[in-house]
């Protein structure tokens, strides 16, 4: 039997494994469980073993614990997506792709910000189109002679 001297009292322990149940967020409860197996005093190779994650992010949650408690465990920077444009412009950007023959994203692009002052990048108006139902497909060549080859043979019989 191996002996493990516990980091953590009994207390905060408890504290951990209530908040454990009670998250649903898988990267909360990684960093949760990085904590909880620290604290009662197991080492790094088996953390990183039983929980298959890296040095980096064990001794991460560690100091997240030891700084700000369990609410740096907790929290979540992520602000989720602003939409760029407003219901209205986004109609406008509809209607403009709709009546105008546009080849790539780069004229909807151009034409959004003179219209809008809005810049987007290429990824960003492709996500945009899909998102509101327009397909790009790309065009096919039609195979025939060059028109440069037909007025060649037009100044040759002149």
């Amino acid at each position: 039997m191996i002996i493990r001297k516990q980091r953590l009292s009994d207390e905060e322990l408890k504290k951990l494994i209530g908040i454990y149940d009670s998250v649903k967020e898988k990267r909360t409860l990684i960093r949760i469980n990085c904590v909880i197996a620290w604290g009662k005093g197991w080492e790094w190779t088996t953390i990183e073993d039983i929980l298959m994650v890296s040095r980096d992010i064990i001794d991460d949650a560690i100091e997240k614990y030891r700084l700000f408690g369990v609410n740096g465990l907790i929290e979540n920077r992520y602000e989720g997506h602003h939409y760029k444009m407003t219901g209205e412009e986004e109609k406008a950007v509809i209607e403009f792709v709709r009546n105008h023959f546009v080849r790539n994203t780069k004229v909807i692009i151009n034409w959004v910000k003179g219209h809008f002052g809005k810049v987007y990048t290429e990824q960003g108006m492709q996500e945009f189109l899909v998102k509101h139902g327009f397909v790009y497909k790309k065009p096919k060549g039609i195979p025939g002679k060059h028109r440069s080859i037909q007025v060649w043979k037009l100044k040759k019989q002149s």
